[in-house]
């Protein structure tokens, strides 16, 4: 598994996580073009520049604005500008899983509700980039899983929209309950509300550096050059090992592992352990006076909170009424905020929460050449063992309006591709066995 470890032992910002991976070989061009023209919004301008931070060369990204299309924002247009990329669909719910919580921990701070927050710094164009920019590396870079070492905070105070407020800011605060923090030896502010929300956005973990075979690094520079201070972020990129990738999970899966042996029940012992098993949370309840204009608008309200799934079952309750039953699935850490948004607008007085565990196969994405165009697709593997390939619905859908064919031709025509594919390499593992047989026997 790709392993991505931030060291965030001289603070963290947007920019900061930004510049770490450009420097570590995400490719600025691709990153420029997405965010200048694919983010839709005028006025954003890309730089990057090598300098010094404490004698150590570092990647400075900066983005430039427009004062002219700049202004601050709330919640629901930031998601609105991030759900109309065409961005893939992880990176899009990844940018908006961090303004959410952003969102939430901001209004936990002033006593409102997220939609009602008022972004000022994190709302302009420059932090809507750090975030998507940041999301979008990761996922150019192939990462998986994200670890991250305790932050440092820094001391004293900053000038903000809200006046001056103590170092580190009450949002940061938020956002960094249950991770691993220390004040650090210079006062000023060392981890910003953007760098924190995008680090336990895509974190699966906390702590001191794992086992990992280590492939690139990068340094992330801070603004300002202070002396006796590496305003600096380090990011190593590597293979993780076996034994980390059996006790942890894939990128910003709260509570991911793989099952210990010892603890698989009876009926799953013979399963391969690499499978990828999480503890997530299940919310079930049931309405029987809800029309199907509120429901949909339920369904579009949960996704867009970032809910791992949701469907609704028709079945009959008491008193002979035909009803809705509600499933929600979501990380342990959101169980929170979707037991509120379900008591908010659904007609409910209450509901039943399970902790549940889910299985998945271990997978990894790649892009095939076809006649027309390229089209990504996910491998499920069963052990070393391909299981499945599948075509990705996004990008079989953007290629069929770009050739003006349906998106059932689309998928034909990428299962074909995949089925020869499937057969070439399952020949390849007959005939290779029967070669080595035969030069042995020579």
């Amino acid at each position: 598994m790709r392993l991505a470890y931030f060291d965030c032992s001289y603070g963290v910002a947007g920019d900061m996580i930004l510049g770490a991976l450009v420097d570590a070989g995400a490719p600025f061009a691709a990153l420029k073009r997405e965010l200048e023209e694919g983010l839709g919004l005028e006025g954003i301008r890309l730089s990057r520049r090598k300098v010094a931070r404490a004698g150590v060369a570092a990647t400075r990204v900066r983005v430039r604005t427009e004062a002219a299309h700049d202004r601050h924002r709330r919640l629901g247009e930031i998601e609105g500008i991030l759900r109309k990329t065409a961005f893939p669909s992880a990176v899009k719910k990844r940018a908006r899983d961090a303004y959410r919580r952003l969102a939430q921990a901001e209004a936990k701070v002033h006593n409102t509700s997220p939609e009602k927050i008022h972004f000022h710094e994190v709302g302009c164009l420059d932090a809507i980039a750090d975030v998507a920019g940041a999301m979008l590396a990761l996922d150019m870079l192939g990462v998986e899983r994200v670890e991250v070492s305790p932050l440092a905070l820094g001391s004293g105070s900053a000038r903000c929209a809200h006046g001056i407020l103590p170092v580190p800011a009450p949002a940061t605060v938020e956002l960094l309950r249950g991770a691993p923090t220390v004040g650090g030896a210079h006062a000023m502010e060392m981890t910003t509300p953007t760098g924190a929300a995008i680090l336990t956005t895509v974190a699966s973990g906390f702590g001191p550096q794992p086992l990992m075979s280590v492939e690139r690094v990068g340094y992330g520079a801070g603004k300002r050059s202070i002396e006796g201070h590496a305003n600096l972020l380090r990011v190593l990129i590597g293979e993780a090992s076996e034994e980390v990738c059996a006790g942890r999970g894939a990128l910003g899966k709260e509570g991911a592992s793989r099952v210990p042996e010892r603890a698989r029940p009876r009926d799953t012992a013979r399963l391969p352990g690499s499978l990828q098993v999480a503890r997530l949370a299940l919310m079930v309840t049931e309405v029987d006076d809800m029309s199907p204009e509120l429901l949909g608008d339920l369904m579009t309200r949960l996704f867009e909170a970032g809910c791992l799934d949701a469907h609704f079952t028709p079945i009959q309750m008491k008193k002979n009424r035909p009803a809705t039953q509600i499933q929600v699935l979501c990380d342990l850490g959101a169980r929170e905020a979707f037991i509120e948004l379900l008591l908010r607008h659904t007609t409910t007085f209450g509901l039943k929460v399970l902790e549940v565990e889910r299985i998945c196969l271990p997978r990894r994405k790649e892009t095939i050449e076809t006649d027309l165009g390229p089209i990504e697709i996910k491998i499920g593997f069963w052990g070393d063992d391909v299981l499945k390939i599948t075509p990705e619905y996004e990008s079989c859908r953007r290629l069929a309006r770009s050739a003006g064919l349906s998106l059932q031709e689309i998928y034909l025509h990428a299962q074909t591709v995949i089925r020869r594919r499937m057969d070439r390499e399952r020949g390849a593992q007959v005939v290779r066995p029967a070669a080595k047989k035969r030069a042995k026997s020579s």
